[in-house]
């Protein structure tokens, strides 16, 4: 039997090697690698294609517990994905490609995500006790930056509760007994600072009344004293006419008894 030469196998020329490249097998080769090439970097999965906004249902000024939210995980594709953030619900389904299944934030979807997001945790066991109570400054001000991220792309479809139907509050160890209010969910922040706003409104109208009534109290006290001395000044004339006319007729009298007492000597003188 005759061996044959490996270099036999090898083309020792252009022309054999452009023939070798033509037959079926390459141009096979050759298309799947272009298909491989387009599914991996133009194609992407499509598990983190955004879902059209109508086949999920619309939802508004809900109050859900934590236990009420988990149902919002994107396992039913006609509810929306919710999460919460400081007992704000935020509906996060124009980000389903993050926060559906299989995105890169789907642990938060349908849950309280407050602790894990304020600590950058992706621990499920931050999802099961949200609570901030024993977080340092810096992590409390990450939280806060997060939750306007979230006002400012996400809509705001309700609040957490308690199982009392109670809003859930979010207190830190920079509370102090004046600002608690300010460690609830910002919908009760909004409503106690408006009923600040409204009892400081009566306040200033209280202040104002007084200060009227104030004003109104001394321009009568004005208007008495005013009246008084004018009562007092007309007694004072009157009392000083009627000194004077006393003076005048004690004077008259007087005059009258001189002439009376001349008379009388004068008629004595003749007499003699």
């Amino acid at each position: 039997m005759a061996s044959v030469d490996a270099t036999d196998a090898i083309p020792t020329s252009v022309n054999e090697a452009s023939e070798g490249w033509g037959s079926p097998f390459w141009w096979i080769v050759g298309g799947l690698t272009l298909a491989f090439a387009y599914m991996t970097f133009f194609d992407p999965p499509k598990i983190h294609s955004p879902e059209p906004a109508k086949t999920r249902k619309s939802v508004q000024n809900l109050r859900l517990t934590r236990q009420q939210l988990r149902a919002y995980n994107d396992s039913d594709k006609s509810l929306p994905i919710l999460l919460a953030v400081r007992g704000v619900i935020f509906d996060v389904s124009p980000g389903s490609r993050f926060y559906g299944q299989g995105g890169g934030y789907a642990l938060f979807a349908g849950r309280d995500a407050t602790r894990s997001l304020a600590i950058a945790s992706f621990d499920a066991k931050d999802l099961e006790n949200p609570s901030i109570s024993d977080l340092e400054l810096e992590p409390v001000m990450a939280l806060q930056d997060w939750f306007q991220s979230y006002v400012s792309k996400y809509e705001r479809v309700g609040i957490l509760v308690d199982e009392n139907d109670q809003p859930i509050t979010y207190p830190t160890k920079f509370d102090s007994p004046e600002n608690k209010k300010d460690s609830a969910n910002p919908e009760e922040k909004k409503e106690a600072h408006e009923e600040k706003k409204e009892e400081v409104h009566e306040e200033k109208k209280e202040e104002v009344h007084e200060e009227k009534k104030e004003e109104v109290s001394d321009e009568k006290k004005e208007e008495v004293h005013e009246k008084k001395k004018e009562v007092h000044e007309e007694k004072k004339e009157e009392v000083s006419e009627e000194k004077k006319e006393e003076v005048h007729e004690e004077k008259k009298e007087e005059v009258h008894e001189e002439k009376k007492e001349v008379h009388e000597e004068k008629k004595e003188e003749v007499h003699e």
